[in-house]
């Protein structure tokens, strides 16, 4: 299995955050807020979760974020810590 840094794991957020709410990827960091900043409703972040573990599928990482963590998400950096704390990485 592949061992991704947090960065690797944020870039691959970023990524799914620009595919769904169309935001510049230089507007997105750790400390980017998911509702105030992005706007980003239960279906953008669900949209952006899925986007987000497929990608990691693809490259051998068996991701996944539980439904109860995702009400827990405020910003990106929590993404990050769900997915590596999730999967083990």
């Amino acid at each position: 299995m592949t061992v991704m840094t947090d960065q690797a794991l944020l870039d691959v957020i970023r990524q799914a955050v620009t595919m769904v709410l169309a935001v510049p990827n230089d507007r997105l960091h750790a400390g980017t807020r998911l509702d105030h900043d992005l706007g980003a409703d239960s279906l953008a972040l669900i949209e952006i979760v899925e986007i987000s573990e497929e990608r990691l599928r693809a490259e051998g990482m068996p991701v996944w974020v539980d439904d109860e963590v995702l009400s827990n998400l405020a910003v990106l950096g929590d993404l990050v810590t769900a997915l590596r704390w999730q999967t083990r990485l």
